[in-house]
């Protein structure tokens, strides 16, 4: 979700300029159905829309893959898409470990 705070002009104060609350945007993801697409065919990246980090995390990966399969000193090689967005809770563990992960 986006907030966005608005000032806007108000008789009822003494300053020119009044906050009025956030507008609550909500965002929808389509990386569910276009990335597969993407990778396949090596579409355009910039049609998809990650709502979270970790699917920017995804996105910006397969746009490196898609780049990487481009040139011909690499076509011998696989190339897979992988983020680490997925790995790391909120609170810096590594998700379903006891340890934190070094800094």
């Amino acid at each position: 979700m986006i907030y966005s705070a608005t000032k806007v002009a108000s008789p009822a104060v003494d300053s020119p300029m009044a906050l009025v609350p956030p507008t609550v945007v909500a965002l929808t993801s389509n990386l569910g159905k276009g990335l597969t697409g993407i990778l396949k065919t090596g579409g355009d990246i910039g049609k998809l829309t990650p709502v979270d980090n970790a699917g920017l995390g995804l996105a910006r990966a397969v746009s490196v893959v898609s780049v990487l399969r481009q040139s011909p000193k690499l076509a011998g090689y696989k190339m897979i898409s992988l983020s680490g967005g997925q790995l790391v809770d909120t609170d810096v563990t590594l998700a379903g470990q006891q340890f934190r992960l070094q800094t």
